[in-house]
């Protein structure tokens, strides 16, 4: 059975209430909320793979490539808000 880590914490969020956050704060943000995404990504990738190798049948292989696919498109783009964020610290 595997452990998950702890939910993070997001600040200034609670109740729907938002408060103004300074700059650093929101870099923190970008990258928890970064870190909170690739961790689980990863490891869907990386179970995808396995299924994308195994005998599937064709339309089951197309899902699974179509589920890849995407997969890697969400990887970029948290690779990119990880990017921005320390451009902006």
């Amino acid at each position: 059975m595997s452990t998950f880590p702890p939910t993070p914490s997001w600040p200034n969020l609670h109740a729907g209430q938002r408060t103004e956050e300074t700059p650093c704060e929101l870099v923190e943000a970008d990258l928890l909320v970064a870190h909170s995404l690739r961790t689980p990504l990863t490891a869907i990738k990386s179970a995808l793979e396995l299924l994308c190798q195994s005998d599937l049948p064709t339309e089951s292989q197309r899902f699974a490539s179509m589920a890849q696919r995407n997969t890697d498109r969400l990887i970029e783009l948290v690779e990119r808000l990880l990017t921005g964020s320390s451009a902006r610290s």
